[in-house]
């Protein structure tokens, strides 16, 4: 006969460091930091692929434990109810709060017993380049963050899509690929309630997000620009238009970085009203 046990899910934090040892997440989570010896115990439950394992936990100085609910039968595991939502919200909550690359490649489990065993493989890491710290005085902030997106859907289902689109487009690797989704996600924004877009989109776009997060008008006219640019960009690689691609090829960067700053600058704004 099945019955239900609640554990733990353990999730190591790729590129994430604090100057904090615990932090507590809602109910059912906590941020803490871990020890070597830690890391050791769990690189050990997944001993067919110890080398993944091992590059998945090298750097890895913090991790997140959620309460996690197993269905067991007759001593054995049948079904361990990992949920994913519960550990990209807060992903996204640390993405929204500051800039800064943090990522997830692995998770594991802790028993009853305290015995730790594999709950998902090691995942190829995504480039990681910038690197996430969370400190002391951006806690309480990044807590309350956290807590009004789980009434997003209730509240403000508007924001439901373009906040999971900035989430996914966060881990595309392509630069070209993150104007595109970050784009989308402003898109969702400016446009939610009209049957189409309204021309020209770019322009529409700009004024939009400009009027929302610009501080003055000098700062208002460059958001402007710089996101009529980046739909450009948009449109070329949509419209599978090379040429005209190439042609940002050198600001490229620069351009997906602004874009990923506005949209998140939005998205904080709208959520946290």
């Amino acid at each position: 006969m099945s019955e239900y046990e609640y554990k733990i899910s353990i999730i190591p934090l790729n590129n994430f460091d604090s100057d904090i040892e615990m932090l507590k997440i809602g109910k059912k989570a906590l941020l803490r930091r871990i020890d070597k010896n830690e890391l050791m115990n769990l690189r050990l439950s997944f001993p067919h692929s110890a080398t993944n394992t091992m590059l998945a936990l090298t750097g890895v100085n913090y991790v997140l434990e959620i309460d996690q609910r197993m269905q067991v039968d007759n001593g054995s595991v049948v079904a361990f109810g990992h949920n994913l939502s519960d550990v990209r919200s807060i992903i996204l909550a640390l993405r929204l709060l500051k800039p800064g690359e943090v990522g997830v490649s692995c998770a594991f489990a802790l028993s009853k017993n305290s015995s730790v065993f594999g709950l998902s493989g090691p995942s190829l890491l995504m480039h990681l380049t910038q690197p996430y710290f969370l400190s002391k005085g951006e806690t309480a902030r990044f807590v309350e963050l956290w807590a009004k997106l789980q009434n997003v859907k209730s509240v403000k289902p508007h924001l439901d899509f373009p906040l999971k689109q900035f989430n996914r487009t966060f881990e595309e690797e392509s630069v070209d690929d993150k104007i595109v989704g970050y784009m989308i996600a402003l898109e969702s924004l400016v446009f939610h309630r009209e049957k189409k877009a309204i021309e020209p989109a770019g322009k529409v776009i700009g004024i939009a997000t400009s009027m929302l997060i610009g501080k003055n008008q000098k700062e208002r006219t460059e958001i402007k620009e710089n996101l009529i640019k980046a739909y450009e960009v948009r449109n070329a690689k949509v419209h599978g238009n090379l040429e005209k691609l190439q042609g940002y090829r050198q600001e490229i960067g620069e351009i997906s970085t602004f874009t990923e700053d506005y949209v998140r600058h939005a998205l904080r704004i709208l959520v946290e009203e």
